[in-house]
């Protein structure tokens, strides 16, 4: 039976997807990719939301620095949240008398661990 079933799909397969290949041909020019570039507009959440503040807006390059300043400590952080969080999950898993005691508890506390890390790092980095 499984051996019919597959010569079937294979069959309609063969017989369907020209027509559905050629169905989704485009109708007309397409604009080329640098056309469809020029017209994105890239926006910056935070700059849009100093425009509405009556604060002055800070300089392009101070906010690239608080942007690459984060990213620093969220990757630290992450970094030592994946550690500390491997380390507490195999703890927390206890020895179960096999090969690999604390390695499932160790490998959730890692991950969560770390995501929670790198958050805290975007937060606490200015």
């Amino acid at each position: 039976m499984r051996r019919f079933t597959s010569i079937v799909l294979v069959l309609a397969s063969a017989i369907l997807a020209p027509a559905l290949v050629s169905a989704q041909q485009p109708t007309g020019i397409q604009p080329g990719i640098r056309t469809s570039l020029e017209q994105v507009r890239f926006v910056d959440i935070h700059h849009a939301q100093s425009r509405h503040s009556p604060q002055s807006p800070q300089s392009p390059q101070a906010t690239v620095a608080n942007r690459a300043q984060k990213t620093k400590a969220a990757i630290g952080l992450g970094f030592l949240g994946m550690l500390a969080g491997g380390w507490l999950g195999a703890t927390l898993d206890g020895n179960c008398h096999c090969d690999d005691p604390g390695l499932g508890g160790g490998m959730i506390g890692a991950s969560v661990g770390a995501v929670v890390g790198a958050i805290l790092g975007w937060h606490l980095g200015q």
